[in-house]
């Protein structure tokens, strides 16, 4: 066993796995198995197994680190204060004798209420049998009142010892070295130890054991392994607002964000702190024009909040964001939000079509941002972050405006990438078309921008932010259209809205981190190359994955795909050589 692993049995957990857990983890054969196997150990002994603290494994984990420290001077863990402290947890009272005059260094715990098959009540007695050894765990029985006795007055006299006890610290411990238990009889002038004391002393020894703590595991575990979802329906309680964006001169990707309608649709958590959390499930399926699924990403989402920030989102609808790695072609893209905490699954599919690298003149679909000022994005990862800038999205088709607030919308235009100092001075004509469903009455506004403000790829982001004071409740369509004067050459996107009165809520988003911190990412490039293999460009899915042929970045499913793409693209002989790279790989398991 490795031995992080062997650690972890031997030195963190042995007064935690039972038997029959340590029998299944010894029988284990692969890290990928143990990892699983202590994921689910702390999973079922924490309270609330959904929440982002595990509060059981945080204590334990304290215990050890003060039994190590306070217990030591080397492995506190492992002497009998130690581990009743790591098994127990503090004492309710605890008493130190370091200086009487007849009797040996002692000290006295008092628990109460522990649980686990234990009395209500009862003392621990530890003693140092030598200045030089550690404290022991006494046995009322066993040891009896004279191995307290520093001197020979009470060799084999447990009357003289317990006098002794008696004379220099009174009645109670007196009566406490006889038996552990309060509620039991005692006669300090005929002391007789019984068995109670070292039952108690034995079920703490084996406390991992005890049918009790066993039979808590087992409700746990089933509570945890049985859990059944509650699929609700997909468009009553949630949307999907779907953007497609091209990134670079070869890079696009997939935004989301899906978004409940009301803040009751949500639920949070609450731990035993008082804090707050969530704790959910993200599945992102991607398909191609065929249907048949391309990647599928998963993320688990947590997040601890205070009273105070409960507060501020209290009011507020809640939503995910996303980004997706892609490549230029038609897509069918479903997400699948699970909330751990009520086990309620949303679910949400929409089509998005991505838009291609040298299709000339073009823009994206429209989406809606809140008022929130813009911040940077040098690295160009966040989801919703075009040209370097990110923007908090409210929706897109169909979305819920406040009326009376600024309208803000955003697209992405796109040219063949050129120098835009190249371009000074030439203009784009914007115009914006807001009208009302079934009604004439319409506005329109236009503007222009500079060609000098797109980067070097070929991509701006644009947005405006339209007054809608005048403007009444109902649904609505804005249409936005981008011409070339010097040839006339032009785009349009369209998307509808509604104006709500209070109902329509602002909203408060977590970030998935699917598409990580670099868009040009060993993980990304493998996902773009598949999707560019599922729209039949092979060149464009050999540029992507071979850079993951390199030594340092192979993988036999990176090899896999690049050998399919060459062979796409009618390269057999690099095909037939990446295949046999690809067979000297391990599998992965």
């Amino acid at each position: 066993m490795p031995e992080p692993y062997k650690h972890w049995l031997t030195e963190e957990v042995p007064y935690l796995i039972s038997n029959e857990e340590k029998k299944l983890f010894l029988s284990l054969t692969t890290n990928d198995a143990r990892d699983h196997f202590i994921e689910n150990f702390w999973k079922v002994r924490t309270p609330d197994p959904d929440s982002p603290v595990n509060e059981f494994r945080e204590e334990h984990y304290r215990r050890i680190a003060y039994a190590n420290a306070k217990f030591g001077p080397t492995n506190g863990w492992a002497s009998d204060r130690g581990m009743v402290y790591i098994t127990l947890g503090p004492p309710q009272q605890r008493r130190t004798y370091l200086n009487t005059r007849y009797l040996r260094q002692m000290e006295i715990w008092f628990y109460q209420s522990p649980g686990g098959g234990l009395p209500s009540y009862f003392y621990l007695v530890f003693y140092k049998p030598s200045i030089s050894q550690d404290y022991r765990l006494y046995s009322p029985y066993l040891d009896k009142p004279e191995a307290l006795i520093a001197s020979t007055n009470a060799v084999n006299d447990e009357k003289t010892a317990v006098h002794i006890i008696d004379t220099d610290l009174g009645p109670e411990v007196a009566r406490t070295v006889i038996s552990l238990l309060p509620t039991e009889p005692v006669d300090t002038k005929n002391p007789d130890p019984t068995l109670e004391s070292d039952a108690v002393l034995t079920r703490i020894r084996d406390y991992r054991n005890t049918p009790e703590n066993l039979q808590l595991l087992s409700i746990r575990r089933s509570q945890v392994e049985g859990v059944s979802h509650r699929i609700l329906l997909e468009d009553q309680f949630a949307d999907l607002s779907v953007v497609a964006t091209r990134d670079s001169a070869d890079l696009a990707t997939i935004h989301y964000l899906f978004r409940f309608f009301e803040p009751r649709d949500f639920a949070l958590g609450r731990q035993s702190d008082g804090r707050y959390y969530y704790s959910l499930h993200l599945e992102s399926e991607l398909s191609g024009p065929d249907n048949k699924l391309i990647y599928k990403d998963e993320q688990q989402l947590q997040h601890i909040f205070t009273g105070d920030q409960v507060a501020l989102i209290r009011d507020k609808a809640f939503g995910v964001e996303n980004r997706l790695p892609a490549a230029p072609g038609k897509y069918q893209i479903r997400v699948i939000l699970t909330n751990d905490l009520t086990h309620q699954v949303f679910s949400q599919t929409r089509s998005v079509l991505v838009p291609g690298f040298a299709t000339g003149f073009g823009m994206s679909q429209i989406w809606f941002a809140s008022g929130q000022p813009p911040i940077q994005d040098a690295d160009h990862a966040f989801p919703f972050s075009v040209s370097g800038t990110i923007t908090w999205p409210v929706g897109s088709d169909n979305a819920a405006i406040a009326p009376g607030a600024p309208l803000r919308f955003l697209v992405q235009i796109w040219q063949p990438p050129a120098d835009p100092l190249a371009a000074g001075g030439k203009k784009l004509q914007i115009d914006t078309l807001v009208g009302r469903l079934g009604s004439p009455d319409k506005r329109t506004d236009s503007g222009s921008i500079d060609r000098s403000s797109f980067d070097a790829d070929g991509n701006l982001l644009y947005g405006k932010d339209l007054d809608t004071q005048s403007l009444g409740p109902g649904s609505y369509r804005l249409v936005v259209k981008v011409t070339d004067p010097e040839t006339q050459q032009s785009t349009a996107d369209a998307v509808n809205f509604t104006l709500r009165g209070p109902d329509a809520v602002p909203v408060w988003t977590a970030r998935a981190g699917s598409y990580g911190k670099h868009p040009d990412s060993s993980l990304n490039l493998y996902r773009s190359g598949l999707c560019a293999l599922a729209q039949g460009d092979s060149a464009l899915a050999i540029r992507y994955l071979k850079p993951l042929g390199e030594t340092s970045l192979e993988t036999r499913e990176a090899l896999d795909a690049l050998s399919r793409a060459y062979r796409m693209a009618g390269q057999t002989d690099l095909a037939l050589a990446t295949e046999k790279r690809r067979d000297t790989l391990p599998v992965q398991r």
